[in-house]
């Protein structure tokens, strides 16, 4: 009887654990990354992403940075992102007023092995490649950016 105690404790424990970590997103296409952040509540998707696939953009509307809301409000990214080696295609943003790149926000992020195709190109007031605005923690490793960026304030 206690041994089942003990194992039932630690299968609690180890649920605790491994939720708290946050969810793990496997990603194979554009939109099921638009869609990721279309559907968060609050102002932090944590989250780590796993790329199993390039991401072609070229077929979707966006136009905002990921985690750009209809109000122009900005969700974060904070988890860990692997690009397991594969490329972000075809994102084109023209926004002379307003911020451009992949993500609006970067925070106590983790990317890894990405890359950012020459087929993207970011303008805005503010801009970059990765991200338009970053805080807290960050760790990029093996990222890399082809893309054309260009902006009035500050870009990246």
């Amino acid at each position: 009887m206690k041994r089942v105690k003990v194992l039932a404790f630690i299968s609690v424990l180890f649920g605790l654990l491994c939720a708290s970590q946050g969810e793990v997103h496997e990603v194979s296409t554009a939109q099921e990354l638009i869609e990721l952040f279309r559907g968060v509540s609050g102002s932090t998707l944590n989250a780590d992403i796993i790329l199993l696939d390039d991401l072609d953009f070229s077929k979707t509307s966006i136009n905002s940075p990921l985690g750009t809301d209809s109000n122009e409000y900005c969700v974060s990214y904070s988890g860990t992102l692997d690009g397991n080696h594969h490329s972000i295609k075809g994102l084109v943003m023209n926004n002379a007023n307003d911020g451009a790149g992949l993500f609006c926000s970067l925070e106590n992020a983790i990317i890894n092995n990405l890359v950012i195709g020459s087929s993207c190109s970011f303008n805005g007031s503010t801009a970059g490649g990765l991200s338009v605005l970053g805080s807290g923690s960050l760790s990029l490793t093996n990222v890399t950016n082809k893309a054309t960026v260009s902006g009035e304030e500050q870009v990246g």
